[in-house]
């Protein structure tokens, strides 16, 4: 007698948890400020209970109420904003595979039917509420107009302080950015830190950046690329060995995990 699997045929198999390929955004070519194209790929979702395949790209618009389909509405609630990260979500209703954003990084307003859903990145509004210009390589994100300047600071000193960076809000990202630590007449070390790890005083061997200064006041300082994991609210820790050295920060872009640590 044959069996429900022989009736049925060969099912496809399960992705691993936390799978995903391709579905990479980029800046519509029509629309850049507005929509976001995602290409085909496929991902689990973040429950681990199902798989989603987006066949075919899709485009998406922030500036509209979600709607099923290509070239529709893609905003799960309420209206596009100023200075804010949207989530991009793939969603599913078991048939259909399509794509969302929110501004929540666990739980967007679904489409009635759909149950199924993954992040698979992050879009930051200007204060037009125009979408910044990014590209994207796997699960790193560039700003494609290069660096913002996110911390002037004059007085960082030997207390740890959290530096907020623009890279996207709710989730952990590793920043990519350029640091320059200078004080006049002096050697000063600095220390950065992910939040989630202890805070450590800043001296040579704890330090991710060193900066000595012969005397007079350094213009350049010492610039190098952090390799650090920020905290659900965009931030890293930073502290120094003195009082009052001078730190700036510059962002370029982040690198993003996408759900495989779901």
């Amino acid at each position: 007698m044959p069996t429900m699997s022989d009736l049925l045929g060969p099912q496809a198999p399960s992705y691993p948890r936390g799978y995903i390929d391709g579905l990479i955004l980029s800046n519509n070519g029509s629309d850049s400020d507005h929509d976001i194209d995602v290409s085909v790929g496929a991902a689990r979702d973040g429950a681990d209970t199902r798989n989603m395949s987006l066949t075919s790209s899709i485009t998406k618009q922030i500036d509209a109420a979600w709607a099923v389909g290509t070239a529709a509405g893609g905003l799960d609630t309420g209206s596009v904003t100023t200075d804010t990260w949207y989530h991009v979500w793939l969603i599913s209703n078991g048939a259909t595979v399509d794509a969302l954003f929110s501004t929540s990084a666990t739980s967007p307003t679904m489409p009635g039917g759909y149950s199924y859903k993954r992040r698979i990145g992050s879009v930051l509004t200007d204060g037009s509420s125009n979408i910044i210009q990014f590209v994207q390589f796997n699960d790193t994100f560039l700003r494609k107009a290069g660096a913002v300047a996110d911390v002037s600071a004059a007085s960082q000193g030997t207390t740890a302080v959290l530096r907020t960076l623009s890279v996207p809000l709710g989730i952990k990202t590793v920043p990519l950015f350029i640091e320059q630590l200078f004080k006049s007449a002096a050697n000063v070390v600095g220390v950065y830190t992910s939040p989630d790890c202890d805070d450590v005083a800043a001296a040579s061997p704890n330090s991710m950046s060193y900066q000595m200064v012969a005397g007079g006041w350094s213009p350049t300082g010492i610039i190098n690329g952090m390799l650090i994991w920020t905290n659900t609210s965009s931030q890293i820790r930073v502290r120094c060995d003195t009082a009052s050295s001078t730190l700036y920060i510059y962002t370029y872009g982040w690198v993003d995990p996408r759900g495989k640590d779901a």
